[in-house]
């Protein structure tokens, strides 16, 4: 009975951190599969939501009970912000009209708030070094996880569930083409890019303060993840911050080895090259002077082409 005591008690006091956790995994690598859908939107409710508002409950109740401290320094920036969200919406369906569904409005500005709320609860455990070490190497591990789904979707075919248009977003699970941009646990690709592209940077810091080549692996599986995306404008964002981090820290060498590494995945896939050669495209126009008809000469491969677009025609045979 003592023994289980103190496991409670254990279990009280670190009841945020052990949820905390949870959140770290539960959001990035858990299947975006919808449990009720929204009206007149193809945005649905998930796991995650009603994880974030149990955390949230559990906090409130730990702070009443003073078992975790609320830090003060930053939360009316946070309240300044959440304010003016609230203002916004009652703005648009009050006085400008802008929106129509107030429902869609408030849940808009609620989603800002539990993005954000999150902060409080990691200020609130994270109290010495070891306590920051632990929820940052939580962190990425969870990055590995997702890197090695992606790995897997992109060469074992490992189903994905996405969100991005009305019918996947129901839930199928969806199995990529060969050539198909990889979102591994996202909900789409640009999801999945965005996330690598804030941890690649910690990865490097970290590699630089531990020298442990650990984090140099993962910061390499993580790139190659991250180029398989083919997202042009989070890789364009990896470039700015890694090379501007590496530069501030005056790591020179190791910002060329890292530029070669770059340039070389991506001459390697291949992919995210021609879209970024398609990014800007010389065209020939030509106007019809009579008519006004615009006329633009193109060349397209028969795997550009959508579903049914393309048809062999058969001789007939009467």
């Amino acid at each position: 009975m003592k023994k289980l005591f103190g496991f409670l008690k254990n279990l009280d006091e670190n009841l945020i951190k052990i949820l905390l956790a949870g959140f770290i995994f539960l959001v990035p690598l858990w299947p975006k599969l919808p449990i009720r859908m929204i009206d007149y939107t193809y945005i649905s409710i998930r796991l995650e939501d009603f994880y974030l508002v149990f955390m949230s409950v559990i906090f409130l109740i730990q702070l009443l009970r003073k078992k975790v401290k609320l830090d003060k320094q930053f939360l009316w920036l946070f309240i300044l912000f959440w304010t003016a969200i609230f203002a916004s919406t009652a703005w648009g369906v009050y006085i400008s009209k802008t929106i129509r569904l107030w429902h869609l409005g408030v849940l808009h500005a609620l989603r800002r708030v539990e993005y954000m709320i999150v902060f409080f609860m990691a200020v609130s455990v994270v109290k010495t070094k070891k306590d920051f070490f632990l929820m940052v190497n939580l962190y990425f591990l969870a990055v590995f996880l997702a890197v090695l789904y992606g790995f897997g979707q992109k060469f074992f075919n490992f189903p994905a569930v996405q969100t991005m248009n009305p019918e996947y977003a129901k839930g199928y699970l969806l199995y990529l083409t060969p050539e198909a941009r990889i979102s591994s646990t996202f909900a789409g690709h640009y999801d999945l890019a965005s996330y690598l592209v804030f941890g690649i940077p910690i990865m490097l810091g970290f590699y630089f303060f531990t020298k442990k080549k650990n984090y140099l692996i993962l910061f390499i599986l993580s790139l190659i993840v991250l180029i398989y995306t083919s997202s042009r404008i989070s890789f364009g964002a990896y470039v700015v911050a890694t090379i501007t981090f590496l530069i501030f820290i005056r790591k020179y060498l190791f910002t060329v080895f890292v530029i070669i590494l770059t340039v070389g995945l991506m001459l390697t896939t291949g992919e995210l090259t021609n879209r970024f050669l398609k990014t800007v495209q010389v065209r020939r126009i030509l106007v019809d002077e009579k008519t006004g008809a615009v006329y633009i000469g193109q060349k397209i491969t028969t795997k550009e082409l959508p579903a049914g677009s393309f048809y062999v025609k058969l001789k007939d045979q009467s």
